[in-house]
């Protein structure tokens, strides 16, 4: 059997358990781990062949490979523990990379893979091809603003969405104070980083009143090519926050990783 152990059962990792563990789940065994308990009951009276565990370490521990689909405070106690364990790992709260750059340093010269989904955006394929060859890049993300209410940056800036009228530009800046101010909103931002290999792409967000999807536009500037890239997302029914493509990314990179594990065994 192959241990997978996955950390976060709200939108993301019940999409993950439904879409593609269940599938495999004669050749898996699966351990789950949430802040919320009544989550884990709750998939366990729905699917009795999960395996609800306690802690991280004790997750991680006993698992061969790890899914992040929680959040990025709990991707950061995440990372060291793979290391230490010496799991491969998928991280969905890809901000998170930012606070453990020695983690990633060390995860690389042990040989432990660390898999960044596309999560909401396409094109990641050419990017990283470009890699190192890349001049800039801008990031404009436009977002329904009931989405990013409960965000630390509107909280801390005091900005009263409620009474917007038309789209807005709420923040400008790098891709560290974009995810640490919208921890839950962006990490498109620390994806499209830490493929491009630079040290920082220039990031605007614009909170939209009537807006029901997520718009991303890319420019991606190089010598070998200059890339324009649009995604118009919608919304996951279960949580307003994910995108749907998000979703069906992390589903994809984890039934790719699950199919050649199986192949080789």
């Amino acid at each position: 059997m192959f241990k997978i152990g996955l950390v976060g059962c709200g939108a993301i990792g019940t999409e993950i358990i439904k879409d593609v563990l269940l599938r495999y789940k004669e050749d898996l065994r699966v351990h789950i781990y949430d802040i919320q308990e009544q989550r884990l009951k709750d998939l366990k009276d729905k699917f009795s062949w999960l395996y609800p565990l306690s802690s991280l370490e004790e997750l991680v521990s006993k698992s061969q490979f790890i899914i992040e689909s929680a959040s990025v405070k709990c991707a950061k106690e995440l990372l060291p523990l793979s290391v230490k364990y010496k799991r491969d790992i998928l991280i969905m709260s890809t901000g998170a990379l930012f606070w453990r750059k020695k983690c990633l340093d060390e995860a690389r010269k042990i040989g432990i893979k660390i898999i960044i989904p596309s999560g909401a955006i396409a094109g990641l394929d050419a990017i990283n091809a470009l890699r190192g060859k890349i001049e800039r890049i801008e990031l404009n993300s436009y977002k329904p603003a009931t989405s990013l209410k409960d965000a630390p940056y509107i909280k801390k800036e005091r900005l009263n969405l409620d009474k917007l009228k038309g789209t807005r530009l709420i923040f400008k800046g790098s891709v560290k104070e974009a995810v640490k101010g919208f921890p839950q909103n962006i990490n498109v931002a620390a994806t499209l980083l830490f493929s491009s290999g630079l040290k920082d792409i220039d990031v605007k967000i614009y909170a939209c009143p009537n807006s029901k999807y997520n718009l991303h536009k890319i420019k991606v500037y190089s010598k070998a090519s200059a890339l324009e890239i649009t995604c118009k997302n919608y919304p996951s029914p279960s949580n307003p926050k994910t995108s749907s493509l998000a979703i069906l990314s992390a589903c994809k990179a984890v039934e790719e990783y699950i199919k050649e594990k199986i192949k080789r065994r």
